[in-house]
């Protein structure tokens, strides 16, 4: 999605889902640099950490979980 699609989706999901969001403070981003964990890394475990508490709160619920890439070439955050 452009970021104009998602600044028009975001009412109406924040309406219609229940959802999660997780801030990744600059400190922690800079702290995995140095551990030579780089930012897809970084990210793809606070994703899991995100859909991991989703299940925990929607528990027994029907899940649809949808996460967007937070690289432009999606197969490259999806083999991290």
């Amino acid at each position: 999605l452009t970021p104009k699609q998602r600044e028009d989706l975001y009412p109406q999901v924040k309406k219609m889902c229940k959802y999660f969001v997780e801030i990744i403070p600059a400190t922690l981003i800079d702290s995995t640099n140095k551990d030579k964990i780089n930012l897809n890394k970084l990210e793809e475990l606070t994703t899991a950490k995100l859909i991991q508490k989703t299940k925990e709160f929607c528990k027994g619920e029907e899940l649809k979980i949808y996460v967007d890439a937070p690289d432009i070439n999606f197969t490259r955050y999806g083999n991290v």
